[in-house]
């Protein structure tokens, strides 16, 4: 999934992401003075409506920009009321506020509704393609290799490390490329742990509960 598909999905079916918004399609990438928009929609109340769509966990640095963006679209366009909306995978709650405090809504779209949607409208993935021709060179290339002796000292195995939210931002831990290292506690298994096994970063919870990270 490419962040194309998440904006062409919301252009084409805005119903499914906004209930009785009453979204009517502008265009993509539209020119606005320096700026171009993701998505331009008019809504019921003739308001110009643009939209943002980050994949991922929103980041500091992209809130950054989107602040600065919108402020430069209501220099540019002063007589026009325009309202920005930012479209992400995972929007950590302090971004969130700090976006909303200067008037840009902020909607989650967990990767479960995007894929039921793209489901029900029989939308296909824009790197599915690419994806499928790679499994078909490595079935190729299975066909033709020699096996691999197995190798105890090659073995690696998958450790999955839980954070609880409510104890640690596990969200901004990974979206901010300063933090390039981490220390977790180990209570069990650490002499089992070692230098090239594959380790999961799991965050609990019932609702964005799941693995947000691999390493």
């Amino acid at each position: 999934m490419l962040e194309k598909d998440i904006e062409n999905l919301i252009a084409n079916h805005p119903d499914d992401f906004f209930p009785n918004a009453g979204f009517n399609l502008q265009g993509q990438q539209i020119r606005l003075g320096k700026c171009r928009a993701d998505i331009l929609f008019q809504d019921k109340y003739d308001r110009t409506i643009i939209i943002e769509v980050k994949k991922g966990i929103l980041s500091r640095d992209a809130s950054g920009q989107l602040l600065e963006y919108y402020g430069l679209l209501k220099q540019e366009t002063p007589h026009t009321i325009i309202e920005l909306i930012l479209c992400a995978n995972v929007i950590p709650a302090e971004r969130r506020m700090f976006l909303e405090n200067y008037g840009i809504e902020c909607k989650e779209l967990g990767l479960g509704l995007i894929t039921s949607i793209a489901r029900k409208y029989n939308y296909r993935f824009l790197d599915e393609d690419k994806n499928e021709q790679t499994l078909n060179v490595d079935a190729k290339e299975r066909k033709h290799a020699e096996p691999i002796p197995f190798d105890a000292k090659r073995e690696e195995r998958v450790w999955i490390f839980q954070t609880n939210p409510n104890r640690y931002d596990i969200l901004n831990a990974l979206s901010d490329l300063s933090y390039n290292k981490e220390t977790w506690l180990v209570n069990q298994y650490q002499n089992e742990i070692k230098q090239g096994d594959i380790a999961l970063i799991w965050m609990s919870g019932n609702k964005d509960g799941g693995i947000y990270a691999v390493g």
